[in-house]
């Protein structure tokens, strides 16, 4: 039998409170969050400040469902909310900063991908959630594919309608 436990025993160690591999496993990633978010506040530009928020997102997300499986509802919660309303302010400077998402994707990329990770990490973070619990996180989830969906209309317009062309007459050009 291998030394290794099997992925869903895993799993149910890291959520375990006294354990103390989940413990270690939640302090890097609450250090690390910290790091991103004093990296995050740090810039100042938009497109730098959403690069540095879709490195924070899926992190945060990540620690946000820790907590809520962990018993700290209310804390996992609130941070789903404060990042919520930090990707639409995130997004809303990004299209004021940038003309043209098509030609000057920089940042729009980054942050899409992390909305689309941090849609399924909530999405699977569902399913072992308590039913009452589950409206808040479907929010945050129905809230962060909506900002995916608006970027990938922008990164992906739809092409313009094409024009009808003139018909010309077969033999002589000339138009009646």
């Amino acid at each position: 039998m291998s030394a290794w436990p099997k992925p869903a025993t895993a799993a149910l160690l890291l959520l375990l409170p006294g354990h103390a591999l989940g413990q270690k496993k939640i302090g890097k990633l609450e250090k690390n969050v910290q790091q991103l978010e004093r990296k995050y506040h740090d810039q100042k530009k938009p497109v730098d400040r959403a690069k540095a928020f879709a490195k924070l997102l899926p992190r945060a997300v990540e620690e946000a469902t820790l907590e809520i499986q962990r018993g700290a509802v209310q804390r996992g919660i609130g941070r789903l909310e404060r990042l919520r309303k930090e990707a639409h302010e995130v997004h809303d400077a990004l299209i004021v900063a940038v003309r043209n998402p098509v030609s000057h994707s920089n940042g729009f990329v980054q942050l899409q991908v992390a909305l689309r990770e941090s849609v399924r990490q909530l999405r699977d973070t569902l399913d072992v959630v308590p039913f009452q619990q589950r409206d808040h996180i479907a929010a945050a989830r129905a809230d962060f594919q909506q900002i995916n969906n608006e970027l990938l209309q922008e990164l992906f317009p739809p092409p313009p309608p094409s024009k009808p062309r003139k018909k010309k007459h077969a033999v002589t050009g000339v138009l009646p």
